[in-house]
C-alpha cells in the first residue's frame, strides 16, 4: 500500500503528498524496528496498545516537521492520521516565515479562527463527509495579507453499515447551538458525531462498551 501511495504522489504532482494513517504508520514501525526479535519471550497474548501507536505516530510527525521536508509548496496530508477516526485528516508543513492558516470545507468553516502564528503547522481537519472527495480550501496568511491559497482533495471511504441511516431529522426549527452532536453508549457500536442535517461527520473506529466513552476537554 505504501509504495502505491508513494508512486501516486510522485506522478500526480498536486503540490501535496497524501497518505493514509495505516500507510504512514507502517513506515513508522519499520523505522522503529517493529517486528524484530525481542529479548523477552512469552506465551501471553501480545497486543500493541493505542497509546503506544499514537505516541509513535506523533513522534514521527514531529521529526518530519523538524526535517523541513514539507513546505507550503509541498505539504503532507495524512488521512485518518492516528488510524482511529476515518473522517479526519492532518495537514503538515513548515514555512520560512511566521504565518497563520485557515481552512474551509466546500464553503463551510472547519476552523472558526486562523491557527496561531507559527512556522510549524499541524492543521487538523475534521467533519469530512463519508464516501466522497472532500475539497479543502486552505489559506496561508502572512500578517494581514493573504500569501497563498491551495485546494486539497481528501477522499474518504463509506460509513460502516452500523452507522448508515443512523440519524433521521424529523423536524428542525432553528440552527443548532453547536455544529456536531456526539452520540455514544447504549447499543451504539462506534461513538459518532452528526451535524444538524443528521449526517455522520465523525466517528471513532473502536468498539465500545454499553456505558460509552468519557470525553476529555483540554483547556
Amino acid at each position: 500500500m505504501y509504495w502505491k501511495s508513494f508512486l501516486r504522489n510522485q506522478w500526480e504532482r498536486k503540490g501535496y503528498h497524501s497518505y493514509t494513517g495505516s500507510d504512514f504508520y507502517s513506515q513508522v514501525g519499520r523505522r522503529q524496528g517493529k517486528g524484530k526479535e525481542k529479548r523477552i519471550h512469552t506465551d501471553l497474548c501480545q497486543k500493541e496498545g493505542m497509546v503506544f501507536r499514537s505516541k509513535a505516530i506523533d513522534n514521527a510527525i514531529e521529526k518530519l516537521l523538524d526535517s523541513g521536508k514539507y513546505t507550503e509548496r509541498k505539504m503532507l496530508v495524512l488521512k485518518n492520521p492516528y488510524c482511529m477516526a476515518p473522517l479526519t485528516a492532518l495537514i503538515l508543513f513548515n514555512t520560512e516565515f511566521p504565518c497563520s492558516v485557515h481552512i474551509t470545507l466546500e464553503g463551510g468553516e472547519l476552523l472558526n479562527e486562523r491557527t496561531p502564528v507559527s512556522t510549524r503547522h499541524r492543521i487538523p481537519v475534521y467533519g469530512l463527509r463519508a464516501g466522497q472527495q472532500n475539497q479543502i480550501h486552505l489559506e496561508i496568511w502572512k500578517e494581514q495579507n493573504l500569501y497563498l491559497e491551495k485546494e486539497i482533495m481528501i477522499e474518504t471511504g463509506a460509513l460502516p453499515k452500523s452507522l448508515q441511516g443512523q440519524v433521521h431529522v424529523r423536524e428542525k426549527k432553528k440552527a443548532s447551538a453547536s455544529p456536531f452532536t456526539m452520540a455514544f453508549g447504549g447499543d451504539t457500536k462506534y461513538p459518532y458525531a452528526f451535524d444538524e442535517h443528521g449526517e455522520v461527520r465523525y466517528y471513532i473506529r473502536q468498539t465500545i462498551k454499553s456505558y460509552g466513552i468519557y470525553q476529555v476537554m483540554a483547556n
